[in-house]
């Protein structure tokens, strides 16, 4: 039987890492891999272009005021409050017209107003815009028909953001929304983490590459195809993808080449206890430790975690269906962690079940699930396959996610409420 040497990352949480012979529960699994990784160390400065999905190093600050000066949140009128005085309606001269990116012109002149398009500057002395709509525009006059509420329609300096405050803290993913707050606050380029190089692995005598004539013992990869894809909706980098044969020696030696080219190695199959299971073992030979081999769940059972070195490994089952979830549930915290997210991404939803469920109790079971709607309460609502085959990719096409059936629960009534991880 193969020896086990855990991992004890420094101050981690975890007070039991020791081998053990039971199955562990899915949760303290992926409790373990979040605790005994950490980010990468490389970073790099780049330009806007380049940073869409990368996460920010260091938290970053405003380089300015936002908005640089007051300026005018609409089209229309630009006037003095105090001038309007009595009754109304009241007429003023326009004295002037200001345009975004073309200055503050001279000041409002007494008793005038001056036109302002949304963005221009409010001239000086003005401290209120009415827009056009509520006024008479002619010959050089605007006329108001009633008093303007103080200080509106007007965005004043800085009022979004002061020089020097923090707009985005590091280890954010840099979306749409984070670049839109990065350039507003005066940024052209920032530090980011370097991507998360990630190599693929499958093992089998019996794999052959998708499309090529198949013998009478060989099966089409769909694990390596489907684990690329994966990985690039997380960002992850991918550095090498390949196949090797259920040889010891040569699993090693692949996997150390591939542990000095990688933060992550991720393989496929070879991680059971059949005699042809030569994964674990060839992971020791090359100078690994394995943290955890085997998590109570169904599919999914045989996935394993360790390091070789510095390099995290994750060694997904072979049957494609219980490669994706073991991916789900441990592949993407691992690469998240590495990646120096400082916030884990949200894995799963609170939903509510179409029909009744049940299982046999003692694992958690993970459904291939696709959304049917909401209920009258607003809550996903949730339809699952029937049964569990961790070979069969068949029911993926019209999937979304999986559902899980805890391991202590043998029935789940229709409407009752479980865990629901998109893909």
């Amino acid at each position: 039987m193969t020896a086990l040497r855990p991992i004890l990352p420094e101050n981690c949480c975890c007070d039991d890492l020791a081998p053990r012979k039971s199955l562990i529960p899915v949760h303290e699994a992926v409790s373990i891999v979040s605790s005994a990784v950490g980010p990468v160390e490389r970073m790099e400065t780049l330009a806007f272009e380049r940073i869409g999905g990368r996460v920010l190093a260091d938290t970053a600050y405003a380089a300015a005021p936002v908005p640089p000066f007051a300026n005018s949140a609409m089209d229309g009128f630009a006037v003095r409050i105090q001038d309007f005085r009595g009754d109304g309606p009241w007429t003023f001269p326009v004295s002037g017209n200001l345009a975004a990116g073309h200055g503050y012109g001279t000041g409002l002149h007494p008793k005038s107003v001056a036109q302002v398009m949304t963005g221009a500057p409010i001239p000086n002395g003005a401290d209120t815009v009415v827009p056009q709509e509520h006024v008479t525009f002619a010959n050089g006059f605007a006329v108001f028909s009633s008093r303007p509420i103080a200080a509106s329609h007007v965005r004043y300096r800085g009022e979004d953001l002061q020089q020097g405050q923090p707009v985005i803290k590091g280890g954010s993913r840099l979306g749409a929304s984070e670049i839109a707050a990065l350039a507003a606050a005066g940024h052209r380029k920032v530090t980011v983490r370097g991507r998360v190089r990630v190599a693929v692995l499958a093992t089998g005598d019996e794999l052959r590459k998708s499309g090529e004539a198949l013998d009478g013992s060989g099966i089409w990869d769909v694990n390596s195809p489907m684990l690329r894809s994966a990985l690039q909706s997380v960002g992850a980098e991918i550095v090498d993808t390949g196949s090797v044969l259920d040889d010891r020696r040569a699993m090693a030696n692949e996997l150390l080449r591939l542990a000095g080219i990688s933060d992550l190695i991720v393989t496929t199959g070879g991680v059971s206890v059949g005699e042809r299971d030569f994964v674990k073992a060839a992971l020791l030979d090359a100078g690994g430790d394995i943290v955890f081999s085997g998590v109570a769940m169904k599919p999914g059972k045989p996935v394993s975690f360790g390091k070789i070195g510095r390099t995290c490994w994750l060694g997904l089952p072979g049957n494609p269906y219980a490669a994706l979830v073991a991916w789900t549930l441990f592949g993407v915290p691992i690469h998240d962690a590495l990646a120096g997210l400082s916030k884990a991404r949200r894995m799963a939803i609170p939903a509510i079940t179409a029909t009744c469920l049940t299982h046999p109790t003692g694992r958690s079971e993970f459904r291939l699930a696709r959304i049917e709607g909401f209920d009258g309460l607003g809550r996903t609502v949730v339809h699952c396959a029937a049964v569990t085959h961790s070979a069969k990719v068949s029911g993926l096409v019209e999937a979304v996610g999986i559902a899980e059936i805890p391991p202590d629960v043998a029935k789940v009534p229709q409407a009752g409420l479980i865990r629901f991880y998109p893909f």
